[in-house]
Formats: C-alpha cells, sequence, structure tokens
C-alpha cells in the first residue's frame, strides 16, 4: 500500500459525483459510515493505476474529499499499470465476454420460447 494525499488522485470522469445522484441512500449510508467508524481500510480500498488514476473507490475517495479535504493522506493499492492499458485490457475482456453473455441470454430466451409453447 501507498499513502497519497486526496487532490494527487484522479478520476477518469470529469463529474465524479453524479454517481451519487442515481443512488443517494447507497451514498448516504457509506458516508454516514465513513463518518461514524473512520475508513476501515481491511473492509474496503481504493486501487489506482500507475498514473494515480482510480480504478475502484470513487465513491469513498470523494467521501474522504468532503469528509477530511483535499490534503487528507489515504493508503491506496496501486496496480502496475497506466491508464492507457487498464482501459485497453477493460475493452478487451469486454469484447471477449460479451458474445458469451450475449448467447447465454439468447439461450434464455430460447427457453423461455419454449416453456410457453408447451403451455
Amino acid at each position: 500500500m501507498v499513502e497519497k494525499k486526496i487532490k494527487e488522485l484522479k478520476t477518469y470522469d470529469k463529474n465524479p459525483t453524479y454517481q451519487f445522484e442515481h443512488q443517494p441512500k447507497r451514498f448516504l449510508k457509506l458516508y454516514e459510515d465513513i463518518k461514524e467508524n473512520g475508513f476501515d481500510y481491511k473492509k474496503s480500498n481504493i486501487w489506482v493505476t500507475s498514473d494515480y488514476h482510480i480504478i475502484n473507490g470513487h465513491h469513498r475517495h470523494q467521501i474522504l474529499k468532503k469528509l477530511y479535504g483535499e490534503d487528507f493522506k489515504v493508503k491506496i493499492h496501486r496496480l502496475p499499470i497506466n491508464k492507457l492499458t487498464f482501459s485497453i485490457i477493460t475493452f478487451l475482456l469486454f469484447i471477449t465476454i460479451l458474445p458469451i453473455l450475449i448467447l447465454f441470454y439468447l439461450i434464455n430466451r430460447l427457453i423461455k420460447i419454449l416453456r410457453n409453447f408447451k403451455k
């Protein structure tokens, strides 16, 4: 684990707070938990690329920023890949898995059609 200031971490999004607008209850629950108990590194972590773009932990990053300010130091897990490499790996996994998901969806639809046909 590496320790970095919150302001040194970068998000992929220009406005990462939009996530909270879609799930306000989940965000408030997490916010209250961190406010009351502090940030528990055993439960959750912030994962970043080698160039400090956040991969996982956007919610926690925004909450810590709001509660403690941008100069708060947080422990992070740093992966040995940069943002571009991570994006390429994610895209390749998506392209690989998408046909499998489509196949499962079509099989599921076919089973439902056949069940309805028997009735």
